[in-house]
């Protein structure tokens, strides 16, 4: 059995407040509230738990908060390693608001990891790769992480002949496409924020997806919300669509990305590793908390799945 990696270096506690409406300058009453661990690494992790992959999560922890989070994820049944670092592990919040069915969230930026700290997670992140098939460098860095760091750990997992997924935004972005991972999945705001303009129609994927596959990557993965997921791998490029979403789309991206994997790793071809994914994204918007998918609900939802090929 293929095993799987995921790095969390700014994992979450993730807390959700569901309020009828909310107008700002007043008080709001909320009419439930629950928590969970969170953070894209986190999500993966548990989706290809669920989906049967073998999978380890490591990642860094602080203060009270990052307890918590270790003490919930070990009734996940997937093996977890950290390093403890000064400060406190961040919280996230969703405002979840019935007028209008909108929702926001407060995203908090992350504990501060000394030089000390990055190098105690270096040398867990190099034993680890040598038991591991594949690596996935999902979510943030905390603000004080040098935006190379991902970069540096795909050429570290690269060196060991380890496939390599990154899944993150921005700089850190930019910077972890120098190093050429094997598969990337951004959602479609991160993509175009890297190819400044809109992946809007069709014509835009396919240039877009082109575009960032000459960056290096041997796969193009971008989440497009309820649109599904569109894929390329150098020769063709499919759109996968779901049954549109209604519910929590917190870590359907990351449940996607681990229905990829799971479906790659298996032998499966391109394009139905496609559909998969985007049918477990689907089915994350049930999924309380993100990742933790019904495989009935998969099973279902990939009945209707649809795959448009664009090129």
């Amino acid at each position: 059995m293929s095993k799987v990696l995921t790095v969390a270096l700014n994992p979450s506690l993730d807390k959700t407040l569901a309020m009828d409406d909310l107008i700002w300058g007043e008080e709001a009453r909320v009419k439930a509230a629950f928590s969970y661990s969170g953070g894209k690494a986190v999500n993966v992790a548990r989706a290809l738990k669920v989906l049967q992959t073998d999978v380890t999560l490591i990642g860094v922890l602080a203060g009270r908060t990052g307890q918590l989070i270790k003490e919930d994820l070990s009734a996940c049944g997937f093996a977890q390693e950290w390093v403890f670092a000064q400060g406190e592990t961040r919280t996230n919040i969703t405002l979840k608001v019935a007028k209008g069915g909108k929702s926001s969230r407060l995203i908090e930026p992350g504990a501060s990891l000394t030089a000390a700290v990055q190098s105690r997670f270096k040398k867990i992140f190099l034993k680890e790769l040598l038991q591991t098939n594949a690596v996935v460098f999902s979510g943030s860095l905390p603000p004080s992480v040098d935006k190379s760091f991902y970069a540096s750990l795909i050429r570290s997992a690269q060196a060991k002949h380890v496939m390599t997924v990154l899944d993150t935004s921005g700089e850190v972005l930019r910077a972890g496409l120098k190093a050429s991972p094997f598969i990337i999945k951004p959602n479609r705001q991160e993509a175009e924020d890297v190819l400044g303009y809109n992946l809007s129609s069709d014509k835009a994927l396919v240039r877009g997806l082109k575009e960032l596959a000459g960056h290096g990557p041997r796969i193009v993965l971008v989440s497009l919300g309820e649109k599904g997921l569109a894929g390329y791998d150098g020769a063709r490029m499919f759109v996968a669509s779901s049954p549109e979403r209604h519910g929590n789309t917190v870590g359907c991206g990351d449940a996607a990305l681990a229905g990829f994997i799971s479906a790659f790793l298996k032998g499966d071809v391109f394009d139905q590793c496609v559909r998969y994914a985007a049918a477990c994204g689907s089915a994350n918007v049930d999924a309380k908390p993100p990742g933790s998918l019904d495989k009935k609900k998969i099973k279902s939802v990939l009945l209707r799945t649809r795959v448009k090929q664009l090129l």
